[in-house]
């Protein structure tokens, strides 16, 4: 093995404890936001969201993933919260993905698509609110790449939208769910 490869090694290696650290961090502030709002149990899917959500953007960073792949991530973690709180299987929801992923190209293909979508499944809401997901992960992405928006932006846009949606009968309370997304971020950046 020569020097160069022992570099590389070490940078890799390096970098992984990195990307390790970071997430266990991030664990541990959900387990001690959890802890602290444990009464709140309408909270709790909001709490799997941040955690998830931030563990993608942590990763897409520290790994410097394409676009492409931090959507696919995004997109992947809310098929699998939507399905384990609906009881719909997570095919159903990729099913949906893979329908909207036909027919789009163009931000005003995102639209008509969406619009389509929504009519085809108006009587379900959780595929409303994965169909209201896919949107604005598309969108934030296609500002991003306009240059329009940061990554930072599009993590806030989404984290403000599932806030909107989950306190959207006033159980939680929208305030109670942004406190809980400060908190969370305070022990994160300790």
């Amino acid at each position: 093995m020569d020097n160069n490869t022992e570099e590389n090694f070490d940078v890799v290696y390096q970098r992984e404890i990195e990307i390790h650290k970071k997430l266990q961090n991030i664990e541990i502030a959900y387990a001690k936001t959890v802890d602290k709002y444990r009464n709140h149990e309408n909270c709790l899917a909001f709490l799997d969201y941040l955690k998830t959500t931030e563990k993608v953007f942590a990763e897409a960073k520290m790994r410097k993933w394409n676009a492409e792949k931090t959507k696919n991530e995004l997109i992947e973690i809310e098929i699998s919260i939507l399905s384990s709180r609906s009881n719909l299987p997570k095919d159903f929801f990729k099913s949906i993905y893979e329908d909207f992923l036909e027919n789009n190209k163009l931000i005003g293909e995102i639209s008509e698509a969406i619009q389509r979508l929504l009519k085809k499944y108006a009587d379900q809401p959780e595929c409303c609110e994965f169909i209201n997901y896919v949107e604005a992960v598309f969108i934030g992405f296609e500002n991003i790449k306009r240059g329009d928006a940061s990554i930072i932006d599009l993590k806030s846009d989404l984290i403000k939208a599932k806030m909107q949606v989950l306190s959207c009968d006033g159980d939680p309370e929208l305030k109670l769910l942004e406190e809980i997304y400060d908190d969370f971020q305070k022990l994160i950046q300790r």
